[in-house]
Order: C-alpha cells, then sequence, then structure tokens
C-alpha cells in the first residue's frame, strides 16, 4: 500500500496496470484494476496504491502537474 497526500491543484495522474491487480482510492471512490486497465484521475486529494494480492504488481504512472498560477 502506498498512501499519497494530495498534489498542486489540478494535478492528474495516469496509470496503467500491465502485470497484477491494483486498486485505487480517491476522493473516497475505489477502483479495481487488473493488467491491462488504465485510469485517469484528479490527483489533488489523498489518494491510494493497494496491491491485496500476493503476486508482484507492475504499473506505469504518468503525472501531469498544473501549471503555477
Amino acid at each position: 500500500r502506498e498512501d499519497a497526500a494530495a498534489h498542486r491543484a489540478g494535478t492528474r495522474e495516469n496509470l496503467v496496470v500491465t502485470a497484477g491487480r491494483l486498486e485505487i482510492e480517491v476522493a473516497g471512490e475505489r477502483f479495481e484494476l487488473a493488467e491491462g486497465d488504465a485510469i485517469t484521475f484528479v490527483a489533488d486529494t489523498p489518494h491510494s496504491y493497494i496491491n491485496r494480492g500476493h503476486e508482484d504488481c507492475w504499473a506505469y504512472l504518468v503525472m501531469t502537474y498544473a501549471a503555477r498560477g
């Protein structure tokens, strides 16, 4: 499990699971992802990445930071 603090307002995360399973919690919502699944979300609230299984999970994450105003 990895718990992440909120990023700067408007920051987005794009994540693709390439092996295993991963649960994402964002703003009180839970998303279950399997190999080949992808998600994009606004990451300016606390969020978590959780591997509830016994096998490794591999994922690629791209963050897009909002411009400073």
